[in-house]
């Protein structure tokens, strides 16, 4: 829901909580991901080690080497398969939660007045932490980020509008004009 931003007339605060906690969600399954994937990898590499250290030096054991590492192949290529799936729900939870999200960040923008969003633009700013460092960032003083986006108008005439995420507060302000110290 929007509400007025007493820091401006034509600033627009939309709740992107539901957004907030899509990515949540999404950290986590991929953590999960990593995990099953390094899993297999490791067993992948047990399994060959094994195989490796029983053999004898004849016909055979080629055999049983060559046959280790297609089924030490086998453990990798299931642990990706696995791990795909795994975030794949989160990946496709996510996308619908921010289409939602940009729609109607679209939409309170449009009743407040400000010019129509491009909606590509908005689900980027929905979609990333941050939109890379600072124009004054130095890197031997601290990591920074640019919680800042020019949303482009559809109107191309039209003066833009500048998107300010906060994740802390699970909100984005929208306002006409420029990024700021940029």
């Amino acid at each position: 829901m929007a509400a007025p931003n007493p820091g401006g007339d034509s600033d627009v605060v939309v709740d992107i909580g539901a957004v907030v906690d899509a990515t949540v969600a999404l950290q986590r399954a991929t953590t999960i991901a990593n995990r099953v994937i390094g899993g297999a990898v490791v067993l992948g590499i047990v399994v060959v080690v094994i195989a490796s250290s029983r053999t004898s030096e004849d016909a055979e054991a080629s055999r049983v080497t060559v046959g280790s590492v297609v089924v030490a192949a086998a453990c990798v290529v299931s642990g990706a398969i696995a791990g795909r799936l795994i975030t794949r729900r989160a990946r496709v939870g996510r996308s619908a939660v921010v289409a939602r999200v940009g729609m109607r960040v679209v939409s309170e923008a449009r009743a407040a007045g400000l010019p129509e969003l491009d909606h590509a633009a908005v689900a980027r700013a929905l979609r990333e932490d941050d939109n890379g460092p600072a124009p004054w960032f130095d890197p031997k003083l601290s990591p920074h980020t640019w919680p800042f986006w020019e949303l482009a108008a559809a109107g191309q005439h039209e003066q833009g509008v500048v998107a300010e995420k906060s994740v802390e507060d699970r909100r984005l302000t929208l306002r006409r004009g420029q990024i700021p110290g940029a």
